[in-house]
């Protein structure tokens, strides 16, 4: 059930980070000079490819709690919730690691690049300062914990929900003298819910 949750809450953080690059590339790292990347800012450019990169996130948004409760046949609220909420958790920490970290690294990076290294002059304790409070504090106290809040409550949210759906297809319980009585196909279904 463990790895099932892992594996698809990255393949969802993978995919809702290629949903969320191009929004971050064009609001935030477009934004300070185009002319640096050769980038076209025009909406009539921009908006179809932000409506595409919108839907690619909504569906991979949506399968960050789903997909893990499907996978491990979740078929209660608790089981998908529980797969939900580590799928998401993956999946919000991928979106971090990938989108989040490297834009603010970049907006932060940018008031810098005012203090060319070769004439080695030191930046203004101000400059350092602002550059220090937006790694340190935005990124790490703001940023990261509201995306991991955020993650985990998609997750248990879709994933309980995907499990309550599923209840009707829920098998008899097995017990472990029935799992021991049927052999190898016992011994399967035991440890698939029992890990």
């Amino acid at each position: 059930m463990t790895r099932k949750s892992i594996t698809y809450g990255l393949i969802t953080g993978l995919l809702f980070s290629l949903g969320v690059l191009y929004p971050a590339f064009v609001l935030f790292v477009y934004q300070i000079n185009p002319l640096w990347f050769d980038a076209e800012t025009r909406p009539e450019a921009t908006a179809p490819k932000l409506v595409l990169s919108g839907a690619i996130a909504l569906f991979a948004l949506l399968g960050a709690g789903i997909l893990p409760a499907i996978r491990v046949q979740a078929t209660s609220w608790k089981d998908g919730a529980r797969a939900g909420m580590l799928g998401g958790l993956v999946a919000a920490m991928t979106v971090f690691i990938i989108v989040v970290a490297p834009t603010n690294a970049w907006r932060a990076t940018i008031p810098l690049l005012n203090f060319p290294a070769e004439t080695n002059n030191l930046p203004p304790a101000a400059a350092v300062a602002e550059f220090q409070q937006q790694i340190l504090v935005r990124m790490y106290t703001r940023d990261l914990p509201t995306l991991v809040v955020a993650g985990l409550v998609v997750g248990w949210l879709l994933g309980g929900l995907t499990g309550f759906a599923r209840r009707d297809l829920r098998d008899e319980t097995l017990t472990l003298l029935d799992a021991v009585e049927m052999r190898r196909a016992g011994r399967r279904r035991w440890f698939e819910h029992n890990d």
